[in-house]
């Protein structure tokens, strides 16, 4: 006896097999901070002289295996879906970019977030893959009030940038 197998089922059933594995590649891996050190991150103190940045990346299924690659005054920083950094900056001008990795290594996204801080400000920045189905690939940045960066910020896991 012989199966015929239409286009259609063939792409179906090499996406059921194949997802799994995808899945398990995409994901990346960052070193987290220690528990003292991310309940510290999680009190949203101000510093007096500087300005508090948190960048964060809510947990996500569409997307959530592509690493986001962040650059802070020449700094690199690896974001993965549901985590954070707490960065302390000088008053002026910072400039944010980031760029994305997808599965299967190729860069794409570069963007550009410049933004003022004062001594003393909070500031939460949400960085997020569009969703939509026929959205523009990359990345956006999206800064948030002090209550919704609070909220989400408490349920990510802080990075360990090696500056604590």
């Amino acid at each position: 006896m012989h199966m015929k197998i239409s286009a259609v089922g063939l792409r179906a059933l090499l996406s059921a097999l194949l997802l799994p594995v995808i899945l398990l590649v995409g994901c990346v891996s960052v070193p987290l901070a220690t528990p003292a050190d991310d309940a510290k991150a999680k009190l949203f103190e101000p510093v007096n002289t500087k300005a508090v940045i948190y960048i964060y990346r809510t947990v996500a299924f569409a997307g959530g295996g592509t690493s986001v690659s962040l650059m802070v005054d020449g700094k690199e920083i690896k974001l993965s879906s549901g985590s954070f950094v707490r960065l302390e900056k000088e008053p002026g001008k910072v400039e944010l970019s980031a760029t994305r990795r997808d599965w299967f290594g190729f860069e794409s996204g570069i963007r550009v977030f410049p933004f003022m801080v004062k001594m003393g400000d909070i500031i939460f920045i949400k960085v997020y893959l569009p969703q939509a189905p026929f959205a523009v690939p990359g990345l956006r940045f999206e800064e948030v009030g002090l209550p919704t960066g609070r909220t989400a910020v408490r349920e990510l896991d802080l990075i360990d940038t090696g500056t604590h």
